[in-house]
């Protein structure tokens, strides 16, 4: 029913795909850590990636490299684009099969001693970059006096 709503329904706005979101019953989650610039537009409705359609996002896990990451995902397209705009969607465990598969060494190497990811932040947003997400907007803090150091460890 949703599928169809969204699909065929080409009168949805940004208000009624925050209500469906609403109304999945799903808890609201932060966009806390995330390396995107995006910008709130209505609710729990965010832009996608704010960086020029020339920059490929790459593949990768909805901020994974927090110690809590969002379990589902919701997305709507307001306006269709001429070109591009696809969102790629890769089943994670497919991937790790075929990496066990090719390079079962390094996979072991991983499943042993675990990985940990750096991210070095500027400041502020730099909106040239699919990930360019400064420290400010990041962790939401304003004051330009706070230090923050941070290391995030997944094991």
């Amino acid at each position: 029913m949703i599928k169809s709503l969204l699909v065929e329904d080409k009168r949805v706005i940004k208000s009624d795909f925050n209500d469906v979101v609403e109304a999945s019953g799903f808890e609201e989650f932060p966009y806390v850590g995330g390396a995107a610039p995006r910008t709130n537009v209505v609710g729990r409705v965010f832009t996608a990636n704010e960086s020029p359609p020339d920059q490929k996002i790459p593949f990768h896990h909805e901020m994974a490299q927090v110690p809590e990451y969002p379990a589902k995902l919701f997305f709507f397209c307001e306006v269709e684009p001429g070109s591009g705009g696809e969102t790629p969607i890769v089943l994670s465990h497919i991937v790790y099969e075929r990496m066990k598969e090719r390079y079962p060494e390094f996979v072991d190497k991983l499943e042993e001693h675990g990985l940990i990811y750096n991210r070095v932040l500027g400041e502020d947003d730099d909106p040239s970059s699919p990930i360019g997400r400064g420290w400010k907007s990041t962790f939401l803090l304003r004051k330009d006096s706070l230090v923050l150091c941070v290391q995030i460890i997944i094991a």
